[in-house]
Order: structure tokens, then sequence, then C-alpha cells
């Protein structure tokens, strides 16, 4: 099943500020950033959807909920310099960012998601 969101960057999002539907997932595909809506809030006034998990991915276009997420301090996790299964997400707690892991990189070499 594929289920596609809207998406556009979070000026647009902002600038047009829609009321999204009840349960509309959407994206702002500059930052990766997803809201649901209410069918009563505009965009703006709706908080970044954290649902039951703590961060949800975005990966070569593909979206990922992982049940489990790893997290940690970015300190801590450079200083184990750590391997992360494939799709595997860490949040650094300090940060606030995220990498994904691909099975084969280790920690220091992975990139941020954007």
């Amino acid at each position: 099943m594929i289920i596609l969101l809207r998406r556009d960057t979070s000026k647009n999002w902002f600038l047009h500020n829609p009321v999204l539907e009840q349960k509309e997932f959407v994206i702002e595909k500059d930052t990766n950033r997803i809201k649901k809506g209410d069918g009563v809030l505009n965009y703006y006034d709706l908080p970044y959807f954290l649902g039951s998990f703590k961060k949800i991915n975005i990966f070569n276009g593909r979206l990922y909920v992982p049940a489990i997420i790893r997290r940690g301090s970015s300190i801590d996790a450079n200083d184990n310099n750590i391997l992360l299964e494939e799709f595997e997400p860490f949040y650094e707690t300090d940060t606030d960012k995220n990498k994904i892991g691909d099975g084969r990189t280790k920690y220091k070499d992975l990139k941020y998601l954007q």
C-alpha cells in the first residue's frame, strides 16, 4: 500500500496556512517535519507530529516510523562510533538531529537527515 502525503516547503505552508483535515498528514519537504490536522486549527497553530514515536524519518523518499528509536547524546554516539543497522534511526537528544544507519557505515561518517 502506498500513502501519498501533501508536501510543500515550510515557507509555503505558513504562507497559505490552510486548515488540515482531521488526521491529514502533511510534510514540509525542506525540513522533513510533519504536521497532523485536526479539522479545526490552521497549519501555523498545529504542533509538529510526534505521535507515540519520538521521530519520524524520511529516507530516500520513504517514510519510516520505527517502533524503537535509539537515542542518546551526540557526544556518546560519536565517541563510541556506533554502528546502526540498516534504516535504524538514532536521535541525538542534545542536538535534536537524526541519523539513519545503513548497516555498514560507522556513526561518525553518517550524514544527518535534512
